[in-house]
C-alpha cells in the first residue's frame, strides 16, 4: 500500500511539472469518447461496426496516449524542455512496430475477454507494451511483449493492483457518466454539449493518473531489474574459480 501511495505522488509530481503537456498528450484517447458521440446513432443500430471500429481505435489511441506521456515523462523527470514535435519524432521512428505490438496486445486482451480473468492477466503483464516499444532498443512485436511480461513479473502484485485500480477508476467513470449526463440534459436542461465537456475532463484525468503511473512504475521496474543484474555480476566477479 505504502508503494502504491509512493507512485500516487510521484504521478502528482510529474504533473505539477508540465500540466499542460501531459494533458495534451491525453487526447487521442479521451478522442474514443468524441468519436463515439459522434457516430452514437448508427453504433447503436449496428454493434457490430461498433466494436469492429472503437475497439481498434480505442486499443491504438490508448497505447499512443501510453507512449506520448511515457516520453514527455522522461524528459519532464530529468529536468529538459520536451516539445511536441520531439514526441511526434520519437514515436514515428517506431511508428510500424509500435502498430504491431498495440494490436498484438489488443488481441491477448480480446481473446481473453470472455473469461475476464485472462484478459485482465494480459492487461496486467502488457500494460508496459507501449512505453518498452518507444524505450528498449527495436525488437520483433513478441519481443516487446515478451519483455513487458519480465518488467511485470519482478513486482506483479504491485503491477496488478494498479490495473486493477485503474480499471476500477474506469468503470466507475463509465458509472457516473451516464448518470452525469442525465443530471446535466435532462434536470439542469443544459445543451448536450455541457455532458461532452464534463466526460472529457474525467477523461483526461483518468488519462493523467493511469499512463503517468505506467510511466512511473515502469521505471521502478527498470532499476529494481537493473540492480539485480548489477548485483549478479558482482557476484559472478566476486566468486573465486573453481
Amino acid at each position: 500500500m505504502k508503494s502504491l501511495l509512493a507512485t500516487l505522488n510521484r504521478i502528482f509530481s510529474l504533473f505539477k511539472k508540465a500540466p499542460f503537456l501531459i494533458l495534451l498528450v491525453q487526447i487521442p484517447e479521451v478522442s474514443v469518447d468524441w468519436v463515439d458521440r459522434v457516430f452514437r446513432a448508427t453504433f447503436e443500430a449496428k454493434p457490430l461496426l461498433a466494436a469492429a471500429t472503437l475497439f481498434p481505435y480505442f486499443i491504438l489511441t490508448t497505447a499512443l496516449s501510453t507512449a506520448l506521456t511515457a516520453l514527455a515523462a522522461r524528459k519532464i523527470s530529468e529536468g529538459q524542455p520536451v516539445k511536441a514535435g520531439w514526441l511526434l519524432s520519437c514515436l514515428w521512428q517506431r511508428l510500424g512496430l509500435f502498430i504491431k505490438t498495440s494490436i498484438l496486445c489488443g488481441i491477448f486482451v480480446m481473446v481473453g475477454m470472455p473469461v475476464l480473468l485472462p484478459a485482465v492477466y494480459f492487461m496486467t503483464v502488457y500494460i508496459f507494451v507501449p512505453v518498452v516499444t518507444v524505450f528498449d532498443p527495436p525488437s520483433p512485436a513478441l519481443a516487446v511483449l515478451s519483455r513487458s511480461k519480465r518488467l511485470a513479473k519482478l513486482d506483479l502484485k504491485k503491477v496488478l493492483a494498479f490495473t486493477l485500480l485503474s480499471l476500477g477508476i474506469g468503470v466507475a467513470f463509465f458509472l457516473v457518466q451516464g448518470e452525469l449526463e442525465k443530471w446535466l440534459t435532462v434536470k439542469m436542461q443544459l445543451p448536450s454539449l455541457s455532458s461532452a465537456v464534463a466526460d472529457s475532463i474525467f477523461a483526461l484525468a483518468l488519462g493523467v493518473l493511469v499512463n503517468l503511473g505506467i510511466f512511473v512504475i515502469y521505471e521502478e521496474l527498470v532499476q529494481k531489474r537493473n540492480a539485480k543484474k548489477q548485483e549478479m555480476t558482482q557476484n559472478i566477479i566476486s566468486t573465486p574459480n573453481t
